[in-house]
C-alpha cells in the first residue's frame, strides 16, 4: 500500500542527491490510481506529471478521483492509457515505477526493453526509481494481516488488509501473490488483487540497468537494528546484510 506524500519526498531526495537540484517533471509508470503523480503536482505551481497505465478502467477511476486537481491544474497532470514502454515523450527528470510494478516482466528481454524505453523517456539529467522486495521470506507461502484505520472523511471504515504469498516457483522465480480485504462488517473480499511476478534479485536488476545504458545503478535500503527492526530511512548502500525479508529501491542514473 502506497503513501504518496512519502514516495514523492523520497523521489525528490533521491534526485537531489545525484543532480543537486529539485526536479519538476515526473512520469509515473504503471500508475494505477495515479496518486503519486497527483501528489507530485500539488507540491508546487511549477510541478508537472505524466501518469501512464495500460488498464483503462483503473485510469478512468483515477480521472474521477483526481477530477478537481485535473480541472484546477489543467495541463499540469496528464493521464495516459498505454503501454508504459510506448510513451517516451515528453522527457522527464524522474520516472517512478513503484509498488513492485516492474516485477511483471518475467524474462531479461522484456525487462531490458522496459529499461531502455525508460531511459529514452528521461532527460539527460534524469533518474529512474524502481522498488523491489525479496529475501527468503518472500519465497515462502503465507499470509500477513494488517489492520487499517480507514478514513471517515471519505466514508471508508476500518478494514483488515491481507497480503498472501500463495506460491513460489524456484525454477522460474515466479511468485503468485494476492491481496484480500476484510471489511468492518466482517465481509471478506477475496482476491481483490492478484500478482504474477518474477522475484528479480538486486544484482540482476542493476546489471540490466547498466546494459540498458544507464551510467550508474545504485541501491537504497533502510537499516536493520537488532531488537528494534528496520529504521525506515532509505539511504544509498554498497552492501546489504542478509535478512529474512527486505524492500529496496534501485535507482538508474541516466
Amino acid at each position: 500500500m502506497q503513501h504518496p506524500e512519502t514516495e514523492v519526498r523520497f523521489l525528490m531526495k533521491c534526485y537531489r542527491r545525484y543532480r543537486r537540484a529539485w526536479p519538476t517533471r515526473l512520469k509515473e509508470d504503471f500508475c494505477g490510481g495515479a496518486h503519486v503523480a497527483a501528489e507530485w503536482v500539488t507540491m508546487g505551481d511549477e510541478m508537472r506529471a505524466l501518469a501512464v497505465d495500460h488498464h483503462g478502467p483503473t485510469l478512468r477511476h483515477a480521472e474521477r478521483v483526481h477530477a478537481p486537481l485535473l480541472e484546477a491544474r489543467e495541463g499540469d497532470l496528464h493521464l495516459v492509457c498505454a503501454d508504459v514502454r510506448e510513451i517516451t515523450r515528453p522527457q522527464v527528470q524522474v520516472i517512478a515505477a513503484l509498488n513492485f510494478s516492474v516485477l511483471i516482466y518475467h524474462d531479461p528481454a522484456s525487462m531490458l526493453a522496459y529499461l531502455r524505453a525508460a531511459r529514452r523517456s528521461l532527460s539527460p539529467d534524469g533518474v529512474l526509481v524502481l522498488d523491489l522486495f525479496g529475501g527468503p521470506g518472500a519465497m515462502h507461502p503465507g499470509e500477513q494481516t494488517r489492520s487499517c484505520p480507514g478514513d471517515p472523511e471519505i466514508g471508508i471504515e476500518p478494514f483488515d488488509y491481507h497480503w498472501q504469498q500463495r506460491d513460489y516457483d524456484a525454477v522460474s522465480g515466479r511468485i503468485d501473490c494476492r491481496i484480500h480485504f476484510t471489511l468492518a462488517d466482517g465481509t471478506r473480499i477475496d482476491r481483490a488483487f492478484r500478482y504474477d511476478w518474477r522475484l528479480w534479485s538486486i544484482a540482476e536488476l542493476t546489471e540490466l540497468l547498466r546494459t540498458a545504458g544507464f551510467a550508474r545503478a545504485e541501491v537504497w535500503c533502510d537499516r536493520y537494528e537488532p531488537g528494534r527492526g528496520r529504521d525506515g530511512v532509505f539511504r544509498p548502500v554498497r552492501r546489504m546484510p542478509a535478512c529474512e525479508d527486505w524492500v529496496a529501491y534501485v535507482v538508474g542514473v541516466r
